[in-house]
């Protein structure tokens, strides 16, 4: 899961954008069920995995925040997981702050006095979801 999260976010970062084609036509498989097992564990590996090679260091501590406390099987999978090879690559590509991140696509974060992206991002989601 959260693939065009991922795929968008790294684009946007890396100075590229991404554009909405209203008009394609695009095909889908489709069936009753997952040929293979999905788990709420997953999707929060998966999610936690974009964050901490996306955003800036002092941004993914406030992020992680609101994901803990972590599953037990996901602490494992992020202990085992080296994703410093990836994450240099795609720092390595950044032409975006988290800020300026932050400040298009969250443009109602506050902004005055929380100058820091991790303080905006922190104060944003606190209004929302506390």
């Amino acid at each position: 899961g959260v693939d065009e999260q991922d795929l968008s976010a790294r684009a946007w970062i890396a100075g590229l954008g991404v554009k909405c084609v209203t008009g394609a036509k695009v095909g889908h498989l489709s069936r009753s069920a997952f040929p293979y097992p999905v788990n709420f564990e997953h999707l929060e590996f998966n999610q936690l995995a974009m964050v901490r090679t996306i955003f800036e260091e002092p941004t993914v501590s406030v992020l992680e925040q609101y994901f803990k406390p972590f599953p037990e099987v996901v602490e494992q999978w992020l202990d085992q997981t080296d994703f410093s090879t990836f994450r240099e690559k795609v720092q390595s590509r950044r032409r975006m702050s988290d800020e300026e991140f932050f400040r298009r696509f969250v443009p109602k974060a506050p902004s005055s006095s929380h100058k820091s992206p991790w303080n905006r991002c922190k104060a944003w989601i606190e209004q929302r979801f506390t």
